[in-house]
C-alpha cells in the first residue's frame, strides 16, 4: 500500500483574480521589452521619470562644472546656481538672416530703430540677439540708456559678419551673373569733384557695355572709401590723396599718375581779376571736398589743413570759416564767393567748366592718387570693364601701375 502524502491546503481558488494576475504580469513583463514566460517570476520594469536627471562633472579648467552632453556650464563661487551658457560653434554664422539682422543691429545703434528697418517687432528681434548670444557665449552688445554698444566680442563678430555677408553676395552675383549673363550690381565711392569728372564719364562708358548691371554711386573721402571697402559695404574706390596705408589682402591698389591741386574759385569771383596774393585769401572762406578735417592729415601729405596753416604763418591771420560739404559744396563754390583747394588736372571735366584755378603759385602741391578695388570683384568681366573705363576717363591716362 502505498504512502499518502498529505498536501498543505493553498489559498481558496478564485478564477477572477487568476484572470486578472496573469493579465497584470503579462502587461508589466511586455512592457519591460520581455514576453511573459509562464512559470517565471515577473519583473517590474523600472519607472520612466518624467524630469530628466542632469549629471555634472568638474571641468579640467576648473572654472566650474560642465553638464555632460551639453554646452551649458555651471559656474562655481558667486555665480553658482546660474546657468551660463557656453558656445555652440557649430551653429555661428549659419543663418544669413541673424548676419542680416545683426548688422543692422549694429548700423542703427538701436534695437527699436533696427526693427522699424527690418519690419519686424522690438520683442522678436531682442530674442533674436538674446539667442546669438547663447550661441556665441558672449555678450554682443552693451546696453546703454542712449542705445547699445557693441562689445569686444560684438565688434569682432559684426565685422566677420560683414565679410561674411559680402562673400555670399559675391558669390550669389558671380552665378547670377554666369546664368542670366552679365548682371549684377557694384558700389563705387568718390570725391565730389572725382564723381563729377572721372567717375560720371566712365559710368556712360561703362553703361552702354552693361546696361543691366546696377551701379551704386556715393561720395567719399580717401579714408572713408577704404574703410567702406574694409567693411565690405564697397567694391570700389576713387580718387582722393592716396594715404598709402597698407591694405587687407582683399584689397589691390592702383596708383594714377600724380595730380596738383590749386586755390580755386567759380568763374566770376572778384580775386580773378585782381591778381591776388596770398593775404588776399584770407578774406573769402573755404570749402574743404576731400582731406580729414585740421589736425587730422598727415603731415607728409598735402591738404587743405596745411594750406591754411601755411597761410596763417604767412600772413598772421586766421583764415575764414572752413565749410565741409560733399557734392553740394561743387554747387556752393560755382554760385558763391568761396575758395577750394582741388585737383586743378580735373576742372576743365565739369560740365559747362564754372571753376577755374586762381593765378596764384601759392597752394600749389602735387599729390599721389588712384584707385581701390576689392580683389575677389576683378574676377567679373564688367568689373574689369569698369575699371578699365575709370583709367581712360582719367585726363591723359590710359594705364594704371597695380600695386
Amino acid at each position: 500500500m502505498g504512502a499518502c502524502v498529505r498536501q498543505r491546503p493553498g489559498p481558496p481558488s478564485d478564477p477572477i483574480r487568476g484572470k486578472l494576475s496573469a493579465h497584470r504580469k503579462f502587461h508589466l513583463d511586455t512592457s519591460a521589452g520581455r514576453p511573459h514566460v509562464p512559470g517565471r517570476p515577473c519583473e517590474r520594469a523600472p519607472e520612466k521619470s518624467r524630469l530628466r536627471r542632469t549629471e555634472w562633472k568638474t571641468t579640467e579648467h576648473g572654472n566650474g562644472q560642465k553638464r555632460q552632453g551639453h554646452e551649458a556650464r555651471r559656474p562655481a563661487g558667486p555665480d553658482r546656481g546660474r546657468t551660463v551658457p557656453g558656445p555652440v560653434r557649430a551653429e555661428m554664422f549659419e543663418r544669413r538672416s541673424d548676419l542680416v539682422r545683426l548688422l543692422a543691429v549694429a548700423d542703427a545703434e538701436r534695437i527699436v530703430a533696427a526693427a522699424d528697418r527690418l519690419a519686424m517687432t522690438q520683442p522678436a528681434l531682442s530674442r533674436i540677439l538674446a539667442r546669438l548670444e547663447r550661441e556665441f557665449g558672449a555678450s554682443l552688445f552693451e546696453r546703454l540708456p542712449s542705445g547699445i554698444r557693441p562689445t569686444r566680442v560684438g565688434a569682432l563678430a559684426i565685422d566677420h559678419a560683414r565679410r561674411i555677408l559680402r562673400e555670399v553676395e559675391d558669390g550669389e552675383e558671380a552665378v547670377t551673373a554666369a546664368i542670366a549673363g552679365r548682371t549684377g550690381r557694384f558700389r563705387v565711392t568718390a570725391p565730389p569733384l572725382w564723381m563729377q569728372a572721372v567717375i560720371a564719364p566712365a559710368v556712360q562708358a561703362f553703361h552702354a557695355a552693361f546696361p543691366e548691371v546696377e551701379l551704386k554711386l556715393r561720395t567719399a573721402v580717401w579714408r572713408e572709401g577704404v574703410h567702406q571697402l574694409i567693411d565690405g559695404r564697397s567694391d570700389l574706390h576713387c580718387g582722393g590723396i592716396d594715404t598709402g596705408e597698407a591694405l587687407p589682402a582683399h584689397l589691390r591698389r592702383e596708383r594714377f599718375p600724380d595730380v596738383t591741386a590749386g586755390v580755386v574759385a567759380a568763374n566770376g569771383h572778384p580775386l580773378h581779376a585782381a591778381g591776388p596774393q596770398p593775404r588776399d585769401l584770407t578774406s573769402w572762406p573755404w570749402i574743404d571736398f576731400d582731406e580729414p578735417a585740421r589736425g587730422e592729415a598727415r603731415a607728409d601729405l598735402p591738404s587743405l589743413a596745411a594750406i591754411l596753416d601755411e597761410l596763417r604763418e604767412l600772413t598772421g591771420g586766421p583764415a575764414r570759416a572752413v565749410l565741409r560739404a560733399g557734392s553740394a559744396g561743387l554747387t556752393l563754390l560755382a554760385a558763391g564767393p568761396w575758395l577750394a583747394w582741388l585737383p586743378l588736372d580735373l576742372l576743365d571735366r565739369l560740365p559747362g567748366t564754372p571753376l577755374r584755378a586762381l593765378p596764384l603759385a601759392f597752394g600749389r602741391r602735387r599729390y599721389p592718387t588712384g584707385l581701390i578695388a576689392r580683389r575677389s570683384a576683378e574676377d567679373l568681366e564688367p568689373f574689369r570693364m569698369l575699371e578699365a573705363a575709370l583709367r581712360d576717363a582719367m585726363p591723359g591716362r590710359s594705364g594704371g601701375t597695380p600695386g
